[in-house]
């Protein structure tokens, strides 16, 4: 594979392909910190992208009463 990159970023992603080709711990940290960084909303289920969502004074808790009444 063949990147253009700053100057100043070849060794790292040198370092980090190198990682990354290994294989083992490290690469898996490395996947996870780069996939983080990426896409930091990534595994999360509907509910935790709401409580991420940049959104002030909005609360997301469900009520805890379920019996109501309803008319037929």
């Amino acid at each position: 594979m063949e990147i253009s990159v700053p100057e100043c970023d070849k060794a790292l992603l040198r370092d980090i392909a190198a990682n990354l080709r290994a294989g083992g711990e490290l690469a898996d940290r490395t996947r996870l910190a780069l996939s983080k960084v990426q896409n930091p909303y990534a595994g999360m289920n509907f509910k935790q992208l709401l409580e991420a969502a940049p959104i002030e004074g909005l609360e997301f808790e469900r009520s805890k009463e379920t019996a109501r009444d309803i008319e037929f």
